[in-house]
């Protein structure tokens, strides 16, 4: 017999059994250019329905594989045995010739086939024990006897008895055994040198319709079209008799001598394959276009990042920079991008300095990037505000938003940071906040109440002066009462007629209506405060108006004028009174006049006494005028020019004690010193605080009673005392009788023509004040009144 030959025969005793998948071997769809060498090289890949029962081991000799006729043969279920070790699972096979064969090939390294007889369960078996790079493969069949005799190679009646083809048979039979080399996966023919078809396997037959009618073809029918390569590199294909594609290779088969015996024709299915191939060069390409697409897209995500005007950066679990953009590092005041983008969130913290926009520290757990990696989202309104010392060392104010980056649920794997720079911002919105402060503070520090009022006609806010002048804290909760409650409450009323105002004539109805109020006498308002006393406010007040020009609120200003007015009153009466006493004296020289005309015209002479009235009109218009202009001079804080000298006080009295009796034709009761009182001062004014004092008792005083004027000294000062009989001064008006034109109410006067202008004691206490003296009022109503002047001793 001779010995056949096989390209790469040294690799068959070698050859390890594919992984099993789900109780059957590994898919062995590959690539066809892979699947040719171990096409040609005949691998020993069993199949599930291989005709021999076929185990596959691990190195570890635990159980990869059993296929169906193991399972039959063996009555053990493959699923059960899967992963377990051969010696657990037979445990008959402890110590046996397949044990002892273990321990050799473990100690020599013998890949060689073995043929063992093994006593199993249900008989004895012949078993070839194969050893591989990774596995060990046995083939078992049941030995007829125990006798050890190996047993005989069936004849296949697929091989001719032909000279020269038992031969080929054999060889291959004895090389791969029949049944293995029916169940191979891959379509094997072998031919004589004749191209006659001594062997094929079924996979080969289901590929080329079968083996007969392959075999009945001429050598042209049978040949596939030739590639346009190098055939010993390049597979040719076909197409099958069902329209598949076959991918079929041939390698003669040679004996010792070099001599051919046949050919060994490789057949594969590659039409999924062909298909799979398709598919995987359609999804490069769709790879390639959406990968494309991402770089377009990344390209677009880098123009736009460089042209925001915000600073982002986005960054790892660890808190480094994984990208940022210029605005980022214009914010940072950053030159080294990359030296900065490597720092670790510590090292930065020694660069850049957080604060809070109160200067305290910001440690670095409350930085924004650690709270986000904790898991906290910023945005909007929520957004941080700090304070950034740059690496250049200036200062920055920085609005920071931030969300986490989270690969699975649950899962931060890093964050993005937005920063804007809003120190000019933040700036402005301190400087608004101090300008609102000033405005508040100036709000209420006003003298005048102050409402502003909203659309709706709700008060909305007040100042503190408003709130004195209705006394709020009596009743806290007024505002957030009705308008008529309100109303009821302040119970208002119009000034001019005393009548009770209706809603609709309030000031804020007329505001709100379009008017504006100047705070004219005629809208003066009674208004009764919370705790029960009445003053009069003058009002006013303008709309507030939007951009449309529609109105949407009112300010109101209420000014205590209750004193004002009567001021005012006052001073009109005052007027009168001043327009009646010039018009006294002044009629009197009228007629005067008109007498010594008539007394010309008729020849008459013109005596003394006749002019005496006239004189005493005149001076006392006189009098009164010069009272007028030195109250002026005083209100208008212009200085009198006093001419100093050293001046006897007791002679000035005594003077002006005439004076009075001569023109009242009164007795005033006098205590003078015998001596001397001697002051530094113009003479001509201290005879007018002299004058005024006698004058302004005499005045208050009946005609049967006397007005008294003492003087006399201590170590210091001259004292001066007036005193009268009259119906006195009520307490609660005596710190106001030396006001300009200010007179008591219930003072009535007894001696005179006139009630007074009101001046006398103002410039009374003006003049002694210049002096550097004082003057005081004591009086008890129906007792009188004594007012006494200190002045300094010269």
């Amino acid at each position: 017999m001779h010995q056949s030959h096989m390209p790469s025969d040294q690799d068959v005793s070698h050859a390890e059994p594919a992984e099993p998948n789900d109780g059957t071997l590994a898919d062995t769809r590959q690539d066809p250019a892979a699947l040719m060498p171990t096409a040609i090289n005949l691998p020993i890949a069993m199949l599930d329905y291989c005709q021999d029962a076929l185990i596959t081991l691990d190195h570890s000799w635990r159980i990869r594989f059993m296929n169906q006729a193991a399972e039959a043969l063996l009555h053990y279920p493959r699923a059960q045995a899967r992963g377990r070790s051969l010696w657990k699972t037979f445990p008959a096979l402890r110590n046996s010739a397949l044990d002892h064969y273990r321990r050799d090939a473990q100690a020599t390294a013998d890949p060689a086939p073995r043929r063992l007889l093994l006593p199993l369960e249900g008989g004895t078996y012949v078993v070839i024990a194969q050893r591989g790079p990774h596995t060990f493969t046995l083939m078992l069949r049941a030995s007829p006897s125990a006798t050890g005799a190996e047993p005989t190679t069936e004849s296949d009646p697929t091989v001719a008895s032909s000279p020269g083809r038992a031969e080929i048979a054999d060889e291959t039979v004895r090389h791969f055994g029949r049944l293995a080399f029916d169940a191979l996966p891959i379509g094997i023919a072998l031919l004589d040198a004749q191209d006659h078809v001594l062997l094929a396997n079924a996979a080969f037959a289901a590929l080329q319709r079968d083996a007969d009618q392959y075999a009945s073809l001429d050598v042209d029918e049978r040949q596939p079209e030739p590639s346009q390569q190098d055939p010993a590199a390049s597979p040719s294909r076909n197409v099958g008799h069902d329209g598949r594609t076959i991918l079929q290779r041939t390698a003669p088969i040679v004996d010792s001598a070099g001599a051919i015996l046949g050919t060994v024709i490789i057949a594969i299915d590659i039409t999924e394959l062909q298909g799979a191939a398709q598919q995987l060069q359609d999804d490069n390409a769709a790879m390639a276009r959406a990968s494309a697409a991402l770089d377009e897209r990344a390209t677009l995500l880098q123009t736009i990042l460089d042209t925001m005007g915000d600073g982002v950066m986005v960054f790892g679990t660890r808190g480094e920079v994984l990208m940022s953009n210029p605005t980022f590092h214009a914010i940072f005041a950053i030159t080294d991008h990359a030296g900065f983008a490597r720092m670790s969130l510590e090292e930065r913290g020694t660069l850049v300095k957080l604060t809070h926009l109160d200067d305290s520290p910001m440690e670095i757990e409350h930085w924004p990037v650690s709270r986000i990696l904790r898991g906290e989202t910023f945005t909007g309104p929520d957004a941080i505000d700090e304070k950034v010392q740059r690496l250049d060392g200036s200062v920055v104010i920085v609005s920071v938003s931030g969300v986490p980056i989270f690969a699975n649920p649950g899962e931060i794997v890093g964050g993005i940071c937005v920063f804007r720079d809003v120190t000019e911002r933040w700036q402005l919105s301190q400087m608004i906040v101090e300008r609102a402060q000033e405005l508040d503070a100036i709000f209420h520090s006003l003298t005048e109440g102050i409402l502003v009022y909203d659309a709706a006609m709700q008060p909305v806010r007040w100042n503190a002066a408003y709130g004195r002048m209705i006394a709020l804290e009596r009743l806290p909760n007024f505002f957030a009462l009705p308008a008529e409650e309100r109303s009821r409450l302040t119970c208002s009323r119009s000034a001019a007629t005393g009548r009770l105002m209706r809603l609709e004539e309030t000031p804020i109805r007329r505001i709100m209506a379009g008017e504006s109020m100047r705070g004219l006498p005629e809208d003066d308002l009674l208004i009764r405060s919370l705790d029960g006393h009445e003053f009069r406010a003058s009002i006013m007040g303008a709309p507030l108006f939007d951009a449309q020009g529609i109105v949407r609120g009112a300010v109101i200003s209420l000014r205590d004028v209750t004193l004002e007015r009567e001021e005012q009153a006052e001073r009109l009466q005052t007027l009168n009174i001043i327009a009646h006493e010039l018009k006294t004296p002044l009629t009197t020289i009228k007629m005067g006049v008109q007498i010594s005309q008539r007394y010309t015209q008729q020849g008459r002479p013109l005596t003394n006494d006749l002019f005496t009235p006239w004189l005493i009109a005149t001076l006392r218009m006189e009098r009164m005028l010069n009272d007028l202009l030195d109250a002026a001079k005083l209100e208008n804080h212009r200085q009198f020019t006093l001419e100093r000298e050293p001046c006897d006080l007791v002679s000035l009295c005594a003077q002006a004690i005439d004076d009075q009796q001569k023109a009242s034709l009164r007795t005033i009761a006098a205590d003078l010193p015998d001596g001397r009182v001697v002051t530094l001062g113009d003479p001509l004014r201290l005879a007018q605080i002299i004058t005024n004092l006698l004058s302004n008792a005499l005045k208050y005083t009946p005609a049967d009673a006397a007005v008294r004027l003492t003087l006399h000294q201590d170590d210091q000062h001259a004292i001066l005392i007036v005193s009268d009989a009259g119906p006195g001064i009520a307490q609660e008006v005596q710190d106001r009788i030396f006001e300009i034109f200010y007179r008591a109410p219930t003072a009535k006067v007894l001696h005179g023509s006139g009630i007074g202008l009101g001046i006398g004691l103002y410039l009374t206490r003006q003049l002694v004040e210049l002096h550097g003296g004082t003057i005081t009022v004591f009086s008890i109503p129906g007792q009188g009144a004594t007012f006494t002047v200190k002045l300094p001793l010269a």
